[in-house]
């Protein structure tokens, strides 16, 4: 597995190995989908985001195995976060409610419901698209088509709703939202993350968070461009901030979150 970073081939080695010693015959498929499939990965900032296809509904104790392993990983690796779904073939595909529960491991701990993981339009589209096969059958085998309508629809829904009401909130004082946006990881995460829906709104793609910012320059009045670099300049983990102050920085995060939202 040359295809991703030496770090990354290291974790999932282990983790794959790990796993089909304990529940042997439990994943048919691997993939890698999120900021590795999309050329963004960084080094002890990005999580490794995947998707494990198994052949089988999992009962509670393979949860719980699943669980301890997902910690066996991480405290080998406390710079490489695995972070996933554990999907059937049935599953693939589907939107909403249609999906049923879902085996979801955050980064923390396992979850399983039906608002849990990283699935969904998105996901699917990106497993489709973009995804990283580590083992089993070529992601098609399980996704056939996927509507790029579906997917639109998600990114208006999402800015409209989600979005909408998080810059609401971080606009208010002393609000989670508005001490987040205060910090570097907060400025990445709204501008970037708005900047990727309204990527995929006018080229019904997918970008990754760096492709997105970088493709809104130009895009916005001129007076944005700034909190845009910002945002790509951390997402590189580069120094010297374009902001003095962090309050000012929240100031024009929030600006163009409202602005953007608006183009939806």
């Amino acid at each position: 597995m040359n295809i991703f970073p030496k770090d990354v081939e290291i974790v999932i080695n282990d983790y794959l190995s790990i796993v089909n010693t304990k529940l042997p015959d439990l994943i048919e498929a691997f993939y890698l989908v999120g900021s590795l499939a999309l050329n963004d990965y960084h080094e002890g900032k990005s999580d490794i985001d995947f998707v494990s296809v198994i052949n089988r509904d999992m009962n509670s104790s393979e949860v719980k195995m699943i669980e301890e392993i997902h910690k066996e990983i991480g405290s080998k690796y406390p710079k490489n976060k695995l972070e996933g779904s554990y999907v059937t073939p049935q599953q693939i595909g589907k939107l909403n409610e249609d999906i049923g529960p879902v085996t979801y491991f955050d980064g923390k701990s396992v979850r399983y419901d039906h608002k849990s993981g990283n699935v969904g339009i998105v996901t699917w589209f990106m497993l489709k698209k973009y995804s990283i096969t580590v083992t089993g059958k070529p992601p098609e085998h399980y996704v056939p088509y996927i509507s790029v309508d579906d997917l639109v629809s998600y990114v208006q829904l999402n800015a409209n709703k989600y979005w909408a009401s998080w810059t609401e909130n971080a606009s208010k004082k002393l609000s989670i939202n508005s001490i987040f946006a205060l910090f570097g990881q907060g400025v990445e995460w709204g501008v970037l993350g708005i900047s990727r829906l309204y990527y995929t709104l006018h080229e019904e793609d997918i970008a990754s968070k760096y492709e997105a910012g970088e493709y809104m320059l130009g895009r916005v009045p001129p007076n944005f461009e700034r909190i845009l670099k910002e945002a790509l300049r951390i997402r590189k983990s580069e120094a010297k901030s374009y902001y003095i102050s962090p309050f000012r920085r929240r100031k024009d995060t929030i600006l163009f979150m409202k602005y953007m939202i608006n183009q939806f």
